[in-house]
């Protein structure tokens, strides 16, 4: 089974100081099938149900719930409502760890 690998952090638009912020949803005809990230994913359910598959493991969530998925770890979605709604956090750690040693500071 190939899996998709979703690089936003080569996309320089997409990243700022190694994190990247968007919502999205998933429905029946649209799941977010298996794929990969090369950063660590923080995913909040903001409305909505889904059964989410990570590696070996599986857990229903629903609004208000929060995941977060290991960079490089196989994940999938897959809706238990009409449609499922989320917010998602990419972190980009070292970076952000580079970032956090800075001398100057906070910017």
């Amino acid at each position: 089974m190939g899996h998709k690998d979703i690089r936003s952090e080569q996309n320089p638009q997409a990243m700022h100081d190694g994190i990247h912020f968007f919502t999205d949803s998933i429905d029946h005809k649209h799941p977010a099938s298996p794929h990969i990230h090369q950063l660590v994913e923080l995913l909040y359910v903001t409305s909505g149900s889904a059964l989410i598959v990570s590696d070996d493991t599986q857990c229903n969530v629903s609004s208000g719930d929060m995941v977060l998925f290991r960079a490089n770890a196989v994940h999938s979605i897959y809706p238990s409502d009409d449609k499922c709604e989320f917010s998602v956090l990419f972190i980009s750690i070292p970076h952000v760890i580079s970032y956090a040693y800075k001398e100057d500071g906070m910017r």
